[in-house]
């Protein structure tokens, strides 16, 4: 069996079937950028997977370029996950105007990570 394949990208139209999409919140290395993991997204979203993949304000390329990183300890750690937690919140939530209205309600909690 061959899976369905999407156009992706700002602006595509999203999958109709199924209602209820997975979702994954992608956490991007230690000094890193949300960049990193673009095919892997790509690649999931084209197969109608919802991928989130934030920056870690402070833990990222861009810190490390202006001598503002953070150190990974167990204090950023937790930082990271809180931002991992709060981004699937939103993406939980059918009422986020962060997310495209044909996605609002659409995310399903148990497909998710």
């Amino acid at each position: 069996m061959r899976a369905a394949r999407h156009p992706l990208g700002r602006g595509a139209p999203a999958v109709l079937e199924p209602t209820a999409l997975p979702a994954i919140v992608f956490s991007h290395c230690h000094a890193c950028t949300r960049y990193d993991v673009a095919e892997v997204a790509e690649r999931l979203a084209s197969h109608g997977i919802v991928v989130a993949a934030p920056d870690h304000l402070g833990n990222t390329l861009w810190d490390q370029r202006a001598g503002t990183l953070e150190p990974l300890g167990e204090a950023f750690l937790d930082v990271r996950a809180s931002d991992v937690s709060s981004v699937l919140d939103r993406l939980l939530d059918a009422t986020a105007a962060e997310l495209p209205a044909d996605l609002r309600g659409r995310i399903d909690p148990r497909g998710s990570a």
